[in-house]
């Protein structure tokens, strides 16, 4: 029976205000800025995809998960923070929404990147960032690069850093446990997006980091 993940996007949390918020993260968007590529890769993996408009943390099982990217409403931490002590598994990727708020819950760091001048870039653009990875995980099997958009930096003293930049203690993506649970948090929601799966370090690594009920022995993300 496959795993089943709550995909929680801009489209379904806020209301949109403008042209931008009403066409980016879509969950089923096909445009070059919606989420559609990122949900068929899961389902194609066997992981049952639920995109409900409200959430009951309480009604989720055991072996399920949940998603959050690029929110832009209020987040409710504390619900948030219980689900992982239950041994949820629970991942946010989100740059500039309102996730700072559960990334601070979890004591995670969010900031502006500082890349030195030889950090990789796709075809020179300051902004489009090339990161590579920083430990061994299941989350970076075979992904030798991951392509960013304007994202931000994390740090945590204990979580691992899977995708960097440079080696500074900053990360792109990190994982690891929280109290019982696993976390994934990306400092990039566009590394999902339909434009950015064409690359396929970025489409490697988003058909994993889907939550899973368990990871191959010794690994500490989801």
């Amino acid at each position: 029976m496959g795993t089943t993940f709550l995909a929680l996007a801009c489209a379904i949390l806020c209301d949109a205000a403008s042209a931008r918020a009403e066409n980016d993260f879509r969950l089923e968007g096909a445009a070059w800025n919606g989420l559609s590529g990122f949900l068929e890769l899961a389902r194609a993996h066997a992981v049952e995809v639920a995109t409900p408009d409200a959430v009951d943390l309480a009604a989720i099982a055991a072996q399920d998960g949940i998603i959050l990217i690029h929110p832009t409403d209020d987040v409710p931490v504390a619900d948030r923070s219980a689900f992982m002590r239950d041994g949820g598994r629970l991942a946010i990727v989100d740059d500039f929404g309102t996730g700072d708020a559960v990334l601070d819950n979890f004591g995670i760091e969010r900031g502006d990147v500082a890349a030195p001048p030889q950090t990789r870039r796709l075809r020179g653009n300051r902004n489009v960032l090339i990161a590579t990875p920083g430990v061994g995980h299941p989350l970076t099997d075979d992904v030798r690069a991951l392509v960013t958009n304007h994202a931000q930096q994390l740090r945590h003293p204990a979580l691992e850093p899977l995708f960097v930049l440079q080696d500074d203690g900053s990360a792109i993506v990190l994982a690891g446990a929280v109290a019982a649970g696993r976390l994934v948090a990306v400092g990039d929601g566009s590394v999902l997006i339909n434009n950015m799966l064409e690359f396929a370090g970025n489409r490697r690594h988003s058909r994993r980091i889907s939550p899973r009920r368990s990871a191959p022995s010794g690994a500490s993300g989801s």
